[in-house]
């Protein structure tokens, strides 16, 4: 690929510093770009690298006999009505009506499509069992879309189904998949943890989650995370602890105000928040444009309109400033009932952020569903005695989109990007050196890219007109592994200079022999 056919998009600075790690190299190396909250769109970079891995979990997934289909994203409504599972997601499911008012969602996962699927296609338990997966988009109405693509509300997954006539054989093809899922982690090169966790809404009792390790931020479904790019902005250029903070976040709690108050370094804990009475389920985070009133009261006239809610842990605080994502300004040294009243306390917090335990990303999740959803739908086959019996099941997913941003937080430096080859978006860059003044360099450099390609490799060629300092900046920042410079001072001699991104050694090569020099260096 030429750099003048071929754009890069990336960004020298981007507006927020105060978003994680992956988030800003992936916006900064020209991978994805911001739409919305929680939705965005993959550039030509980040695109390379989303197939990359995609086809590595095809491949694994083909391995152990999978069948890939592709289902729907508009699902029925009446068909999540019959799986009780319209009240367990709440707030979380995106809710969509045709022009006939006929009600609609679209999906956060595919347990009731493919059982209803696979109930009119099945008569036989000689069919079974079979494990279909897709590789799909899916939608959640995140409460609060952060870190990227880590937590997002438009995101793309891998999610497997596998239907069983008994237990025995539901937990063969589980321990298969579980034993696939560790391979696709090290093939990807991503430090991760297996750990048994609970199956909530999803049915069933026996899960495994898939994290990967992250010395940046973290994503916790249970906790809710207030964002805000002005907070971290002041917390920084003013030297100032969390601990010192006082947030108050304004949800919408039916048809009324609820104010959350949290310690600036804790987060709010959602199932301990949904067990106060006062509260409804589907809280959400309320807009700006919805608290138009209630922007205009000072600190006591709100305690007087709205409910106020306040975690324990804050009660002996003081001279703390305090800071609420409706009024987005700073009041210093605040003491509790001079010019704000103590509210109602409650144990509603999680740990630090800053602790160990909560610095990993779930980006994979496996579960022995059993009978919730055959039993529900009334998917039942005869067994080899004739017999009646419902069917068992199996899911498995793994976050595609968040699989690429959780090895970008492990493989990264000062610089940009550190792909591994079976990733990169391009694995060897070519960087000729005074291009438009030098034949001998421009020369060189083209016979260069044709031999490459001949390999099948994939090459960037930097052949557009920039300074050399953008051009070793770019190609750094968006990860390439390995770099062949062409200078004319080394052309003279019939040489070129190799360099590898993960280190600075570099190495003279004959241009003779740069097809065996490739092969070496990336075992092919």
């Amino acid at each position: 690929m030429r750099t003048t056919k071929y754009s890069l998009f990336t960004l020298k600075h981007i507006k927020s510093e105060s978003d994680s790690i992956s988030s800003q190299l992936m916006k900064k190396s020209g991978m994805i770009r911001k739409l919305s909250s929680g939705i965005y769109t993959w550039l030509p970079i980040g695109l390379r690298v989303l197939h990359k891995v995609i086809n590595i979990i095809k491949k694994e997934m083909n391995d152990i006999n999978g069948i890939e289909i592709l289902m729907p994203n508009i699902h029925p409504f009446k068909l999540w009505e019959k799986s009780k599972r319209i009240d367990l997601y709440g707030n979380e499911l995106i809710k969509i009506n045709d022009r006939k008012n006929r009600k609609f969602i679209l999906a956060p996962t595919h347990e009731e499509a493919i059982t209803y699927l696979l109930k009119n296609e099945f008569t036989s338990y000689k069919q079974l069992p079979i494990f279909l997966y897709q590789i799909n988009n899916k939608y959640r109405d995140e409460l609060r879309p952060c870190f990227g693509v880590i937590r997002a509300k438009e995101f793309i997954m891998k999610d497997g189904y596998s239907f069983h006539i008994d237990k025995k054989s539901m937990k063969k093809t589980y321990n298969l998949i579980y034993n696939k899922y560790i391979d696709i982690m090290n093939i990807l090169s991503i430090k991760f943890k297996i750990i048994k966790a609970k199956n909530n809404h999803m049915g069933g009792n026996i899960s495994h989650e898939f994290q990967t390790f992250c010395n940046n931020r973290y994503y916790n479904k249970n906790k809710i995370d207030f964002c805000n790019e002005k907070l971290n902005i002041f917390i920084k250029k003013n030297k100032i602890s969390y601990k010192n903070i006082v947030q108050m976040i304004v949800f919408k709690n039916k048809k009324k105000f609820l104010g959350v108050l949290i310690r600036g370094d804790h987060k709010i804990n959602k199932n301990k928040l949904l067990k106060i009475k006062s509260i409804d389920k589907n809280i959400k985070v309320a807009k700006l444009k919805e608290t138009l009133k209630i922007q205009k009261y000072n600190l006591k006239k709100i305690n007087e309109k709205i409910l106020l809610i306040a975690d324990k842990k804050m009660k002996n605080m003081s001279n703390f400033i305090f800071f609420s994502n409706i009024h987005k300004n700073f009041i210093i040294n605040m003491n509790w009932n001079k010019k704000f009243p103590l509210p109602k306390l409650k144990n509603i917090s999680n740990i630090k952020k800053n602790s160990k335990k909560e610095k990993n990303i779930e980006v994979a999740h496996i579960f022995q569903i059993e009978k919730k959803y055959s039993k529900c739908m009334n998917f039942n086959i005869k067994n080899n005695l004739g017999q009646k019996k419902l069917i068992h099941m199996g899911c498995y997913g793994i976050g595609v989109s968040r699989l690429v941003a959780a090895f970008i937080e492990q493989n990264h430096d000062e610089k940009g990007i550190i792909w591994k080859n079976n990733i990169a978006p391009f694995i060897i860059s070519i960087i000729p050196i005074n291009i438009n003044k030098s034949y001998k360099v421009r020369k060189t450099s083209e016979y260069i890219y044709n031999e490459v390609k001949k390999n099948n490799i994939d090459v960037i060629f930097y052949d557009s007109k920039e300074r050399i300092g953008v051009m070793f900046n770019n190609i750094r920042l968006i990860g390439v592994p390995h770099l062949l410079v062409i200078r004319e001072k080394n052309v003279k001699n019939k040489e070129i200079e190799y360099q590898n991104r993960l280190n600075t050694v570099n190495k003279i090569v004959k241009i003779e022999k740069i097809n065996f020099f490739l092969k070496k260096i990336l075992n092919i």
